[in-house]
């Protein structure tokens, strides 16, 4: 992030306003569409981990979570077509960026792009782990009540 942000400080230095808002939109909307992605398949796993592990009472209740899954799959392609957007984006974004700050610049966006999708998703990974881990760990204290009284 600070080496995006000295990029940024750089670019208003040497580049008209209607490109520095192209890198800083181009930033935001990354972050946004990663971050979307990241909650429509932590919710995807979770309904699949729910059917999976019958955690529903009635027909209904599964048909409702198969729409439920269904409509998240809907949503997981359409994401999957804003990052393709984005993508497209960056090569417009580096391009600027190598122009107006120089060379080997625009790929090193790139490169600092990806770390910081790479980060993003990491981050998360181990959000998922601490929630699990904290599920467990309030299970084994419910069986050590239990033992304690037995």
């Amino acid at each position: 992030s600070r080496e995006l942000r000295e990029l940024d400080h750089r670019l208003i230095s040497r580049a008209p306003y209607h490109v520095v808002d192209k890198f800083r939109v181009h930033l935001a909307d990354t972050d946004k569409i990663v971050r979307l992605i990241l909650s429509v398949t932590g919710r995807l796993v979770t309904i699949n981990q729910d059917l999976d592990n019958l955690a529903w009472s009635s027909l209904e209740e599964r048909m409702a979570m198969e729409q439920k899954k269904d409509k998240l799959l809907e949503q997981l392609e359409e994401t999957k077509q804003l990052w393709g957007n984005i993508e497209r984006r960056t090569g417009v974004v580096t391009n600027h960026v190598d122009h107006y700050v120089g060379e080997g610049e625009g790929g090193a966006l790139a490169t600092r792009l990806r770390a910081k999708v790479r980060l993003m998703v990491e981050k998360r990974e181990l959000e998922e782990k601490i929630d699990t881990g904290e599920k467990q760990l309030g299970a084994m204290k419910v069986i050590e009540t239990f033992e304690v009284i037995v």
